[in-house]
């Protein structure tokens, strides 16, 4: 047996003198630099987290740009913040991924960035449009949708409901057709656009229209593709909320049928006067 002193079983190795206090601002500051770590509670501000923040930031700009400035001004300046908004959406996602940098404050913030942008600008179209039947109907159906699945959500609490295939794809529609309408909108609205359709710049007007039609033929099949997704939504949360309300039935049962701490049961009658016989 060697002189060597023994260690105590269970007990970890002393640590250099400072290692604990090291550990504990390691902790406190979000951990040691790696592209995968966090701040406490998720709160680290990287780069994927930083671009949902400017986008939410951008949504109420689209909007500003029409009352500040004057059209087609307007429409240029919309249609570059919205474009490049709608850019970072896809970029941050990449980024996240790639980078290690997925957070629950991201997971929290990206969609309710895409609904500011979508809600905003869907906002702007129907002023643009005057309330025309063709905007208006998709628009309303988008907006019903949205704020329907959110109420749920928050009625849900915890509970929680993974975004599906079929809603990226809806988000998705949803940004090309916001995006090819407000671009149309920059071409009816400048002297391009007007001279497009009269002094012979037949590719302005062709892209005009093209823009148009295209966005509207989006903006509905997105529309349509919202009240799909919203379905699938309800009926997965209408299914937990069946549930409980049956745990809480059965619950309120068996407390209506068991007795109380120190409270005996009551006994029948015809069992009450057999134990009096005897």
């Amino acid at each position: 047996v060697s002189g060597a002193p023994r260690r105590a079983a269970g007990k970890a190795p002393a640590l250099p003198p400072g290692t604990a206090a090291r550990k504990r601002r390691a902790v406190g500051a979000g951990g040691p630099p790696g592209p995968g770590r966090e701040r406490a509670g998720g709160m680290s501000l990287n780069l994927p987290n930083a671009l949902s923040v400017l986008r939410v930031l951008a949504a109420p700009c689209v909007a500003f740009s029409y009352a500040i400035l004057e059209r087609p001004g307007a429409d240029m300046v919309a249609v570059g913040i919205f474009v490049a908004a709608a850019f970072t959406d896809y970029l941050d996602g990449i980024l996240a991924r790639r980078l290690g940098q997925e957070s629950p404050f991201g997971r929290m913030l990206d969609p309710i960035a895409d609904k500011a942008m979508v809600l905003i600008a869907l906002a702007v179209l129907m002023a643009l449009h005057e309330l025309a039947w063709p905007v208006v109907v998709p628009a309303a159906v988008i907006i019903m949708r949205e704020v329907l699945v959110s109420g749920l959500r928050e009625y849900l609490g915890d509970v929680k409901l993974p975004v599906t295939r079929l809603a990226k794809w809806k988000t998705t529609l949803q940004m090309f057709a916001i995006g090819f309408l407000l671009g149309a909108g920059a071409l009816d609205a400048g002297e391009l656009g007007g001279a497009a359709g009269e002094d012979g710049l037949p590719v302005l007007a062709g892209a005009r229209d093209f823009l148009a039609a295209s966005g509207l033929a989006l903006l509905w099949i997105a529309a349509s593709l919202t009240l799909v997704s919203g379905g699938d939504y309800f009926l997965r949360g209408l299914a937990y909320i069946r549930r409980q309300a049956r745990a809480e039935r059965g619950a309120r049962e068996a407390a209506d049928v068991s007795p109380g701490p120190g409270i005996e049961p009551p006994v029948e009658p015809e069992v009450e006067r057999e134990v009096e016989r005897k």
